[in-house]
């Protein structure tokens, strides 16, 4: 697994015949017919990842009360290890369920609260420069709503791109409304073949999905 920490910037100039010095400052240097200045190395900041506001509360059909949203990956490189803090809140903590969140990508979390969330405001409090990157899979999708049992399907097939030896993916789902709140996200490990597409249905069912407008699909973790 390729993980990658930082994004390094790297400048190599060769000058033939005689030397072309960047600062005068740093001294004269040695004439020769070839000369070779070092690489240049620097690294980008990286930014922190955060919650985004489209994130909601529901009551799931037991009473609990959830809140779901999304973490932005606003960096050129993944990140992982993120945790997320629910203030007042036991467990306290909660993360994506992608494990490492791609460049310029949100990944989404859904924890239940020990009282209403209504007022709360999840934040980001720490992670990992530590991501790395998620080999790519086929998948194709469809979906349905069932007014009576209020569930929404997310189903269809997914498989390994030509040389991909993954034999198993965790797909994460990401349900939104018509004003691109967050309103589900679900996950399910789904085991692969090594040649041929596997079938999967992820069902939204804890409380009622009638307001879905679109879904999101995403490969969370490989073995």
């Amino acid at each position: 697994m390729s993980r990658i920490a930082s994004t390094i910037s790297l400048v190599s100039v060769v000058v033939i015949g005689a030397v072309m010095w960047p600062n005068a400052s740093m001294g004269a240097p040695t004439l020769g017919p070839t000369a070779y200045l070092p690489y240049v190395g620097k690294k980008v900041p990286i930014v922190a990842p955060y919650v985004q506001p489209n994130y909601s509360t529901y009551t799931d059909a037991q009473g609990r009360e959830h809140i779901v949203g999304e973490v932005f990956n606003p960096n050129n490189a993944p990140l992982s290890q993120i945790y997320i803090s629910v203030a007042g809140e036991s467990p306290a903590l909660t993360y994506p369920y992608i494990q490492s969140v791609q460049a310029h990508q949100a990944g989404c979390f859904n924890t239940p609260l020990g009282a209403s969330g209504l007022n709360l405001r999840p934040e980001v409090t720490s992670y990992s420069e530590d991501g790395w990157a998620l080999p790519p899979l086929s998948i194709s999708s469809n979906s349905a709503y069932d007014p009576a049992s209020k569930s929404y399907t997310v189903s269809g097939q997914v498989a390994n791109i030509v040389g991909g030896t993954r034999k198993s993916a965790v797909l994460v789902a990401t349900a939104y409304d018509s004003s691109e709140r967050v309103i589900g996200c679900i996950f399910d490990l789904i085991q692969l073949d090594a040649q041929n597409p596997v079938g999967f249905s992820l069902i939204f069912s804890d409380h009622d999905y009638a307001s879905v407008s679109r879904y999101v699909l995403q490969a969370g973790s490989f073995s």
